[in-house]
């Protein structure tokens, strides 16, 4: 598990080397699964076709309103909640090479994203060590 950590880990970084990628709304600042433009948040980068085509069709629709699955899988991922299992199992939205990475994971990932990543932050440096020193104690 620590190996596959520390390479979803350093591939997420070198993905948003560029700005390029980022998955910034421009008009309201947030972080978006996914944005018009194509480009992913660190986890919607894991993301199954059918939680993507999902996202597309909700997009598409202009609908505000997102499946409670997602919003959960939000709120957890933000790290609001903690009991996602029991409403929407992390397999039914993740690819397979990443379904028993766990929770608290994401988590760590999607707050560097949004916070470091995107702002480039020089703290990021320290923050990337942080989480490889988490995922080197089992700690993640």
């Amino acid at each position: 598990m620590k190996d596959l950590l520390n390479k979803i880990l350093d591939e997420t970084v070198a993905y948003y080397d560029t700005k390029d990628k980022l998955a910034k709304n421009e008009v309201t600042g947030h972080c978006e699964y996914l944005t018009e433009e194509g480009n992913k948040c660190a986890v919607g980068r894991y993301f199954t076709d059918g939680t993507i085509e999902l996202i597309r069709t909700i997009q598409s629709t202009k609908s505000e309103e997102m499946p409670v699955g997602l919003i959960v899988l939000s709120d957890a991922i933000k790290g609001d909640v903690f009991d996602l299992e029991a409403v929407m199992p992390l397999k039914d939205v993740l690819i397979d090479e990443v379904k028993d990475v766990p929770l608290v994971f994401w988590n760590e990932l999607q707050q560097l994203h949004d916070q470091e990543l995107h702002t480039g932050d020089p703290g990021v440096k320290r923050t990337i060590d942080r989480i490889k020193n988490k995922i080197d104690k089992g700690v993640l």
